[in-house]
């Protein structure tokens, strides 16, 4: 006798959390690195570290 293990399915509304958490948390970083009281060069740094600017990155080198 076989027994089959049945994989509990995430429902709507844990999936919906997790997208929005993600894209909350997202967009809050990406809004406190533009508003760094740094010198541009330093936001423009921080930015490309974060994945915003990533393909500038990939042309400047």
């Amino acid at each position: 006798m076989s027994q089959s293990i049945v994989r509990p399915k995430d429902t709507n509304a844990w999936i919906f959390q997790c997208w929005a958490s993600f894209i909350i948390a997202t967009s809050a970083t990406a809004i406190g690195v533009c508003y760094l009281p740094v010198d541009i060069w330093l936001t423009l740094r921080a930015r490309e570290r974060a994945g915003i600017l990533g393909s500038t990155s990939q042309l400047a080198r």
